[in-house]
């Protein structure tokens, strides 16, 4: 009889210390835009849409020439993997682990015939962009900016 007391309070106490802890939050999706660069030393000219970057790729990289190839936005869900086909025959997986009010954490995986070249997680600021070296191309290497919050 001890023994079933002891059951209901176990039962009624982890009842009452469930509905005090907090709810997961729901992670919403999160828009990221992707502009893909092609960086060389063939040149001295820079070919962007976005002037912001110049100055960034100036001081993060060693290249005269920069040429903006592409640019396309995607719609990141919370823990699920989403395959994009980058310059250069290549894919990137990205897939949102966390987002807060003031920064994404983010995972990225570049392969090519299933071998990976770049597999990180990267923190980027928001809104913020996160500047990525990546494989090389027929032209150049390739540079990614990552851009989340705008």
């Amino acid at each position: 009889m001890m023994q079933g007391n002891y059951f209901r309070t176990a039962v009624i106490l982890m009842m009452t210390f469930g509905l005090l802890l907090p709810a997961p939050l729901a992670h919403a999706a999160e828009r990221m835009t992707l502009t893909y660069i092609v960086a060389s030393h063939e040149g001295d000219d820079f070919d962007l849409d976005n002037d912001a970057y110049r100055d960034q790729l100036i001081q993060l990289f060693n290249y005269s020439s920069y040429h903006q190839i592409n640019q396309e936005a995607v719609t990141l869900e919370f823990n699920t993997p989403q395959t994009l086909t980058i310059p250069g025959d290549y894919s990137m997986v990205l897939t949102l682990k966390n987002c807060e009010d003031t920064r994404c954490i983010v995972r990225s995986e570049i392969q090519k015939n299933d071998i990976s070249y770049v597999d990180t997680v990267i923190s980027i600021l928001k809104p913020g962009m996160f500047f990525m070296g990546g494989p090389k191309t027929g032209s150049g290497d390739l540079i990614i900016v990552l851009e989340i919050g705008f």
